[in-house]
């Protein structure tokens, strides 16, 4: 799944996404898809890699296969 953060209004330095599932669990894991983001272990997360502004970024989610169910993303 493409995750996408963007701002129509202003920039940002940085970002932090994870995902839960209904038991506040991590799941899944992320990808990411250029230099601007980093993924993190153990956690399933993913931030930015550099403080310069930013008005969009994009990264890959990847459910967990063996689960289902709803997830958040924080």
């Amino acid at each position: 799944m493409q995750v996408t953060l963007s701002s129509d209004a202003s920039r940002f330095k940085g970002f932090l996404i994870k995902v839960f599932d209904e038991d506040e669990k991590d799941v899944g894991s992320f990808r990411s898809t250029g230099p601007d983001s980093r993924t993190f272990s153990p956690c399933a997360g993913i931030t930015h890699t550099w403080r310069d502004l930013k008005k969009r970024v994009v990264v890959q989610w990847l459910a967990t296969e063996d689960k289902s169910g709803k997830v958040h993303f924080k």
